[in-house]
């Protein structure tokens, strides 16, 4: 169990004297079920009105409560009574609340055919988790290595015509690009000797 510990006071601030009574009368009469913590996090479901039950999460840290969400549709600033209920819950009764591995070490657990499952089921659930993964798995070393040579074409592509010669696989021996460059003037020898740098870059790195 953490050692991070909530008072009624703590509680108190992140929500107004009605929703606090309201949240009592919840906490008394037991509204709260499936409570678990896993590292800081408290969740767990509170019988509400308009639904059966809510989903309410709440994130700890040591000045008190981080942060708090709940899916009712409360919408009058503070904290929902949802949200109090589970607090006033781990604050009074914490051993109502199972503790769960931190789910980094459960995930470290498991084999690859078994995280890929995972992963797949997820993504059925949750669609656009697939744009977060496109942006956050690193590309693979040989595309990688094509987009570097796409985008020195490109470049190279912009250069005039009369200038394109200078730019060659050849170009990378020092008295190449010198004579390539001889009668260019001087914005232009740099931008061409920039590329034919990162030309013999690539080559060595493919």
């Amino acid at each position: 169990m953490t050692n991070l510990k909530l008072t009624d006071s703590i509680i108190r601030a992140g929500a107004n004297e009605r929703v606090f009574a309201r949240a009592q009368e919840l906490f008394r009469n037991n509204a709260i079920s499936d409570a678990a913590i896993q590292g800081n996090i408290l969740t767990g479901y509170c019988e509400g009105m308009q639904s059966p039950f809510y989903k309410v999460r709440d994130e700890l840290d040591r000045g008190g409560v981080r942060a708090a969400s709940c899916d009712c549709e409360y919408d009058f600033g503070g904290y929902c009574k949802h949200i109090v209920a589970l607090l006033l819950t781990f604050a009074r009764d914490p051993e109502r609340f199972v503790v769960r591995d931190d789910m980094t070490k459960r995930l470290a657990e498991l084999g690859r055919e078994q995280l890929l499952a995972l992963l797949t089921e997820l993504l059925d659930e949750v669609p656009d988790l697939s744009d977060w993964l496109e942006t956050a798995i690193p590309e693979p070393a040989a595309r990688q290595s094509r987009l570097r040579a796409d985008g020195a074409n490109r470049r190279v592509a912009e250069i005039p015509v009369e200038n394109q010669g200078a730019v060659q696989p050849a170009a990378s021996a020092d008295g190449q690009v010198e004579r390539a460059m001889s009668g260019c003037r001087i914005p232009a020898k740099k931008k061409l000797r920039r590329l034919a740098e990162e030309a013999t870059q690539l080559a060595q790195k493919l």
